[in-house]
């Protein structure tokens, strides 16, 4: 069997967020902090990751700042604090297609990217929707 190493990578944070966003039943308990983070897999000749964060511009921006969102770092930043880039990843799992999730594939151009067909399913039909619907 191959040596692998797993890695998870925060590539920033929201300071204050609820505590029962993360806990259930910890209602009124004050704050944590929310670290974003993706996983990356390395053993046996590949290097792949669970899911991709988000980019950190456009409609990524916008929802970053909408969250309080702080200290983004991008894919190249982060990797290269392990002696990777982007460039290295062949793999990726989307575990849900959330925008800190699967927002930044475009930084990834040699990886094959794995998600459930249902769970794209979904966000298609979810997109297809009317504006004044999207909000679901």
């Amino acid at each position: 069997m191959g040596q692998y190493s797993i890695w998870v990578l925060e590539y920033s944070y929201v300071t204050n967020y609820h505590k029962s966003g993360v806990l259930y039943g910890a209602h009124n308990q004050g704050h944590v902090k929310l670290p974003y983070c993706y996983a990356l897999i390395k053993g046996n000749g590949h290097v792949a990751m669970v899911d991709v964060g988000y980019n950190n511009k456009d409609y990524g921006k916008h929802l970053g700042d909408k969250f309080g969102v702080e200290n983004w770092h991008s894919p190249e930043a982060v990797l290269s604090e392990i002696g990777l880039s982007p460039q290295d990843v062949d793999t990726v799992f989307v575990t849900h297609a959330h925008f800190d999730h699967f927002g930044n594939v475009e930084d990834f151009p040699k990886a094959t990217f794995y998600i459930q067909e249902r769970e794209i399913a979904k966000w298609v039909w979810a997109m297809s929707l009317p504006d004044r619907m999207r909000w679901m």
